[in-house]
């Protein structure tokens, strides 16, 4: 390999600090301790920084997301495939994890989080984009475009369903109030999340506020249908339980 070319991947080196063809930092000599620390330093920075600015962001411009994605401007966030198949996982393992709690606890049981519904919701994601597609059949986004906001939001409300309604808060709340203030969290809860789609559709769109009210309540009404039909269908293929 030529002192000229990148050692990753054999393009001929320029004048920058990175190469052109991989991205790879151009050093030259021997390794040194502080060039190995460095590159553990910039790897953590990288991996971790754009989840936490994406999961806070996606709380109050969920579409200003999306579109900053769409139009490029992507270092600062989790490719939405990855966040929302990881934060699917992630429900599935902390689900998992309180399986072993659920004996001789009915109070917790009923706080845990339905992970089928979790895992449905992502086939939701193509009728969401169906619906906002024909909602807005005048717009240039093409379906790809507007499945990168249909996960973003997917995945941000199966966040917020796992975190709200995790069994130490509902044990907190059934003590507090008991089914009257669940019934009360749970109706906040779907407005906020019906909330963060408008404000989405909004932002993505450009659409003006009723509109993009009216479009969001669509998505959401028939993507929790063909979930529900979904669940229904899963739940009657396996039959009755012994």
């Amino acid at each position: 390999m030529s002192a000229a070319s990148c050692a990753n991947c054999g393009t001929r080196r320029g004048d920058g600090e990175f190469c052109s063809g991989c991205g790879q930092r151009n050093r030259h000599g021997m390794l040194r301790a502080r060039e190995l620390t460095s590159d553990v330093f910039e790897q953590v920075m990288e991996w971790r920084l754009p989840w936490p600015r994406t999961m806070i962001d996606l709380c109050w411009r969920p579409g200003a997301v999306a579109l900053d994605y769409v139009e490029g401007r992507r270092a600062r966030y989790v490719n939405p495939v990855k966040y929302c198949f990881v934060i699917v996982a992630v429900a599935m393992a902390a689900s998992a994890l309180l399986q072993s709690q659920r004996s001789g606890d009915s109070a917790g049981d009923a706080y845990i989080v339905d992970l089928p519904g979790n895992v449905l919701a992502l086939l939701a994601v193509p009728v969401q984009v169906a619906v906002l597609r024909l909602a807005f059949w005048r717009s240039a986004r093409t379906a790809t475009e507007i499945a990168v906001l249909g996960l973003y939001v997917t995945a941000q409300t199966i966040l917020i369903f796992q975190l709200v309604f995790s069994p130490t808060l509902g044990r907190l709340l059934d003590s507090l109030g008991g089914e009257l203030l669940m019934t009360v969290t749970g109706s906040t809860l779907v407005g906020l999340v019906l909330a963060i789609g408008a404000l989405a559709v909004r932002e993505f769109f450009g659409a003006r506020l009723p509109f993009a009210v009216g479009a969001a309540i669509a998505s959401y009404l028939v993507s929790a249908a063909t979930v529900f039909a979904l669940h229904t269908l899963l739940a009657y293929g396996q039959g009755p339980m012994p």
